[in-house]
Parts: C-alpha cells; structure tokens; sequence
C-alpha cells in the first residue's frame, strides 16, 4: 500500500519565548499569524502553514532537516531575515537552473530555508472547491480543545477523503469561526459531508460547536487566470 500524501502541510518551530517568536516571525515574513493562543501559534505562508510551538526544554538543533520556503526574490528575503537578527548560514546561491536556495537560523536556532524556484507551482487547481463553513464555538468548548479536535479532524478524516487538498480555521471575533476547505470537485465535497455523519473525529470535533445550520454552509468554485 503506498501512501496518498498530499504534499506539505505544516512546518513547527519550537521556542522558547512564544511571545518573542510571534513577533520576530511576524516581522520577518510581514504577516500576522491567523492563530494565536499560549499553546500555539499559526501562520498562513502562501497557503502552507508555518507553526511556533513551546518548547519547555532545551534540546540541540541540528540541519539535518530543512524546509524551504518559496519566494519571489531570495535576496530581499534573505535580507530581511538577516535584518531582523537572523543568522546566517549560506547566504543566497544557484544550484542550478536559476533555482536559488539560502539558509538561515532565528534567535531560538531553527533552520529557515528560503528558495526561488521558478519551475515550481502551486496554485490550487482551477474548478476545484472551496467550503465554507461558518460556526460558533460551544459555551462549554474552549479554543485549545477546538484546535486540537480540528487537528485530529484533519489527521484522522479529512486527509483520507478522495479530493481533499487543505482546510484552514478561520476566527473573526468572540466566538464565531469558520472552517475553509479546499476540495477538488464539488463531488469531493459532497461525499466527504456524507461520510462525517458516521466519523468518530468528525462528531467530537462538531460537539464543541453551537448547533450548526447546514444552510450556512456554502461551495464557491475558484477560478484561475
């Protein structure tokens, strides 16, 4: 049996001043994280998710795994993370092709790659779906219990649907939230709904929500030019 993956989903980070690192890593990118609690903090980067975690204990960093995030300019962006007091490690460089990699450390001494590759694309598939799914959150839920049911949700669910490409959680204010997933048919989306009716994952995840009117939920289709 071979594994159906579906590409990058998550990058973790572990420091030690979550505070600190939500902010360096909001500067060094220029983006505000679209989750922040004391437990963890997420990014939005491009469509991938970049994570901080706590780390309560010291433990030695090693290279011997990378991941490369992908930019339009790699000198500017090497710039800005060393202008933000990042380390260096190999300043900007071609392998090959035109394709350019670099590498860094943040003050916590995780790795940060950064690459230009202009052979490589990742835009969602034209045609393909997009769920919204609004919902408040239970008075007895809390949000660490809903971040942490939406993540076995997506390990335990939605990774194994055919035609699932990523879900995002989304908070606007007080206790209203939205789940954003990415289909590629309408038909995906269709026979997922059907077959979170008898998810063990599925139904503990919804227990933390407010009934959910199922008229609120809508499909959009995205269309690529």
């Amino acid at each position: 049996m071979n594994i159906e993956a579906k590409g990058l989903r998550t990058t973790i980070y572990k420091v030690d001043d979550l505070a600190a690192a939500t902010e360096w890593y909001s500067k060094a990118f220029g983006t505000k994280p679209y989750f922040n609690e004391p437990f963890y903090v997420g990014f939005n980067i491009g469509g991938y998710e970049l994570g901080l975690l706590p780390e309560k204990t010291e433990t030695p960093k090693t290279t011997n795994i990378l991941s490369y995030w992908g930019v339009d300019d790699i000198t500017d962006a090497y710039d800005i993370m060393i202008s933000n007091d990042a380390i260096e490690l190999e300043s900007p460089q071609d392998v090959g092709d035109g394709v350019m990699v670099a590498l860094v450390k943040d003050p916590w001494q995780n790795v940060i790659g950064l690459i230009y590759n202009p052979y490589f694309k990742t835009e969602t598939p034209e045609n393909s779906i997009i769920e919204w799914a609004p919902f408040e959150l239970a008075d007895h839920a809390t949000k660490e219990e809903l971040f942490n049911a939406g993540m076995r949700l997506e390990k335990e669910f939605l990774i194994k649907q055919p035609g699932f490409i990523k879900r995002e959680l989304l908070h606007k204010q007080s206790n209203q939230w939205v789940d954003l997933i990415y289909w590629e048919s309408e038909t995906a989306a269709q026979a997922a709904k059907d077959a979170c009716k008898t998810n063990e994952a599925a139904e503990a995840y919804f227990s933390l929500m407010k009934s959910v009117d199922e008229t609120s939920i809508k499909h959009y289709s995205i269309i690529n030019k």
